[in-house]
């Protein structure tokens, strides 16, 4: 089963120089039918204006993905941490027992466009976490809530290895394109659009992902 969700049909909500488009039920909508995926509980694209930013603020339980897409995300921490995310770079975080954290543009001029997810951890929580990882390859990150996160990076003008990814479904897969667009299957995604693939769970599915151009995809093995 494949349920996909346009860009155009996100929610969004607006204030204080911040624009999030959410994927699932959020704040003041909610939505039966979009209350997460599996271990997913949460995936927003924020548009942030030069100085906005979202104040201090507390986690407990849940492991959190930051991914930049344009601009630079500041991100200070109650461990001390003063750090800058790149485009190209992922943060990750485990809150575990607790954290307090805030996010910003500290920018002047240029605005800063990011996504971000927060996943249930499968396993009790610990000590908090954060890691700044470079340019995260196919292979992926494994995550504590039993998913792992792949950043592909397609394009179809040349043949090479990331013209065509074979894409094995074995529970559920979610799927984001950032940018650009594809094919997963028959099926089109452009920029923004999501898709959800279930499987049953013995038996792998597999979808021939290609690129419409160069176009990159995050994914969500569940």
């Amino acid at each position: 089963m494949i349920r996909v969700l346009r860009s155009g049909e996100r929610f969004v909500s607006c204030g204080d120089g911040i624009t999030t488009r959410h994927c699932f039920s959020a704040g003041a909508h909610f939505d039966p039918q979009r209350m997460g995926f599996g271990a997913l509980i949460g995936h927003d694209e924020h548009l942030l204006e030069p100085g906005a930013g979202f104040a201090t603020h507390r986690h407990r339980d849940v492991e959190i993905l930051s991914w930049v897409l344009e601009g630079v995300l500041t991100h200070e921490d109650d461990a001390g941490r003063l750090r800058e995310v790149h485009p190209g770079s992922l943060q990750y975080q485990r809150a575990g027992i607790g954290i307090a954290h805030s996010e910003r543009n500290a920018s002047g001029s240029e605005p800063l466009r990011f996504i971000q997810m927060l996943l249930q951890p499968s396993v009790p929580p610990g000590p908090p976490a954060y890691e700044l990882l470079g340019r995260v390859s196919a292979e992926g990150v494994d995550l504590q809530a039993g998913a792992t996160l792949r950043v592909l990076r397609l394009d179809d003008a040349e043949p090479h290895e990331g013209a065509e990814v074979p894409v094995s479904v074995g529970s559920a897969l979610h799927l984001h394109v950032t940018s650009g667009a594809v094919e997963l299957g028959e099926l089109p995604l452009a920029h923004g659009d999501t898709a959800e693939i279930r499987g049953d769970g013995a038996t792998p599915i597999v979808r021939v992902l290609r690129g419409v151009g160069p176009a990159e995809v995050l994914l969500i093995a569940l």
